[in-house]
């Protein structure tokens, strides 16, 4: 889901941990900073309305029920890196495999590549293990030869081809990658026509606050986290805006 979120996208996790007691807001990286230099000269300036002020309050930036910051409340979407790993360390919980799987000399234990492995193969190049770097690999093949060169080198597999893992890590990034071109015209067709339906309401429709605020019979407790995290004066704010 994380590679879903954009600038103009967020996601909201029902999660509940120390660092986010009460749910978690994914956001871009770009949509950070921007938040962050928010400031009354800057808007006076630029000729801004209130409506990213308001975007603040919301995913609690500012002063309300629930302080939230980055690493407590708020993450930040890394979908290149969580390709990257994915399309390299597999997912056991989507069945994609590893690109690189190994024994132990006695044959008794199994080993995979991990990102401990990922780091150390860019850190032969100088590099680091993030969004950024993963996005540059991505669209540079002779980066990612020399990338899949370094992991064969420090998983010490010199049996293994780079063609070998490179059309595996091929297959497996069309599992990962969240486009269009990676998937069944049919089941593509049939989002469009439902998307055509429902395009109208999901546009012009006000949003009804009642459904977060006002649990029914059917909700869980996951929807009272959610209830908790949003402030009844808030609500009324946003809807006077």
């Amino acid at each position: 889901m994380k590679q879903t979120v954009k600038d103009n996208f967020i996601l909201f996790r029902n999660i509940k941990s120390v660092a986010a007691p009460y749910g978690e807001f994914v956001i871009s990286s770009n949509l950070a900073n921007k938040l962050a230099n928010i400031n009354p000269a800057t808007r006076i300036l630029q000729g801004g309305d209130d409506h990213d002020e308001l975007f603040q309050i919301i995913i609690g930036q500012q002063e309300g029920i629930q302080k939230r910051e980055v690493g407590k409340g708020i993450d930040l979407s890394n979908p290149w890196e969580i390709i990257f790993e994915k399309s390299i360390c597999g997912d056991a919980k989507d069945n994609i495999f590893p690109i690189l799987r190994w024994k132990a000399s006695t044959g008794t234990k199994n080993f995979k590549v991990t990102v401990k492995h990922i780091e150390k193969a860019l850190a032969k190049h100088g590099y680091k293990f993030d969004n950024i770097t993963c996005a540059k690999i991505l669209q540079d093949k002779d980066a990612l030869v020399n990338m899949l060169l370094a992991l064969i080198e420090v998983t010490k597999q010199s049996t293994v081809t780079v063609k070998d893992i490179g059309n595996h890590f091929k297959h497996n990034l069309r599992l990962n990658l969240l486009s269009e071109k990676n998937m069944p015209i049919d089941c593509v067709k049939q989002f469009d026509t439902i998307f055509d339906t429902l395009k109208e309401s999901l546009i012009n429709d006000e949003f009804d606050f009642d459904l977060i605020k006002k649990p029914n019979n059917n909700v869980n407790k996951n929807i009272k986290l959610l209830n908790d995290s949003v402030d009844d004066n808030l609500v009324a704010d946003i809807l006077k805006s």
